[in-house]
């Protein structure tokens, strides 16, 4: 239809005039498709009775109504795990199969084997909203639930389950972001959208890869930056701090808990035995005191002073 008409009218509105013309001919009866059986949808093959012919009319309503058994409603349907064994349906559902008894509680492997059943009747032709309407579901879920198991295999069944999905977000875009945001001029998460190293990179993969690679929407570039802003190394460097601090290295020991070298000085009195000579070749035979200027940042020695003692002070 949409071929047909689709140079005079937008397809939406040939859509819109092929429903009309069905609900037209089913108040009719002269609609060829049992509506209590088929879901209409937009492949299914419609057909209409001659116009000349009698017209289908529907089924007569019942003279009485009659209330249905209580046990029939609150009693929930029961799920064989022998069952369950047949639903390969030659690969229908990807991986293997998964074993519900690891479960930790009954009601979860009951939820398991009643969402395998619904996703397995969907595979074997039955329509969404009569699988549903059976297993207590509602359509939208069971839909998700069908996608997710196509894809993932049994596993999918699992109520409550993790499943680990991979990122849309180029691997190479990632790294361009951990290094802008993890820069020393701590930039927001708007200056790091906003940044032209961001579009350099989408031309080089699109030249690349032969195909048009899009620029990181702001929210896969905050939802990425969320993520990694918890981690030790983005953390540290998002601190400002110019220096990481450093970790005791013993618990025990002052020595051995100064964590680098020269961050504690501590003065104090040794014996230093050498053999020292003035400048103008004096050996000098009596106690000398020393002093070393030392730089506590860098371990660098800054001055040496040394100051001979008198006679008498020996």
């Amino acid at each position: 239809m949409v071929r047909l008409f689709g140079s005079r009218w937008s397809g939406p509105e040939v859509e819109a005039a092929v429903w009309k013309l069905v609900a037209d001919t089913a108040a009719t009866g002269r609609l060829l498709v049992d509506l209590t059986e088929v879901d209409l949808d937009l492949h299914t093959p419609l057909a209409l009775l001659h116009p000349e012919a009698p017209p289908i009319l529907p089924y007569p309503l019942p003279s009485s109504l009659e209330e249905a058994p209580i046990h029939a409603e609150t009693e929930p349907p029961s799920y064989r795990v022998e069952e369950v064994s047949a639903l390969s349906l030659q690969g229908a559902i990807p991986g293997p199969t998964f074993d519900a008894s690891v479960l930790e509680t009954t009601e979860q492997q009951t939820h398991f084997h009643r969402n395998l059943h619904a996703v397995t009747a969907i595979l074997e032709g039955k329509t969404l909203v009569q699988v549903a309407q059976a297993h207590g579901m509602s359509v939208s879920t069971l839909g998700r639930l069908v996608q997710r198991t196509k894809a993932l295999g049994q596993i999918a069944c699992v109520p409550y389950g993790t499943y680990y999905r991979n990122r849309a977000l180029h691997p190479e875009f990632q790294q361009l972001l951990r290094k802008l945001y993890t820069h020393a001029m701590r930039p927001t998460i708007m200056a790091v959208y906003e940044d032209v190293r961001l579009k350099r990179l989408a031309e080089e993969l699109s030249e690349r890869e032969g195909r048009l690679v899009r620029l990181p929407t702001y929210r896969q570039v905050w939802s990425f930056l969320n993520e990694i802003r918890s981690e030790a190394r983005v953390a540290q460097a998002r601190s400002g701090l110019k220096h990481a601090p450093h970790e005791r290295m013993s618990s025990q020991s002052f020595v051995l808990s100064i964590s680098s070298p020269a961050l504690i000085c501590q003065v104090d009195e040794h014996v230093f035995d050498q053999l020292i000579v003035a400048s103008d070749g004096t050996i000098l035979t009596r106690r000398v005191h020393g002093a070393v200027l030392i730089c506590v940042k860098t371990a660098a020695i800054l001055g040496v002073a040394l100051r001979k003692l008198s006679p008498g002070a020996e």
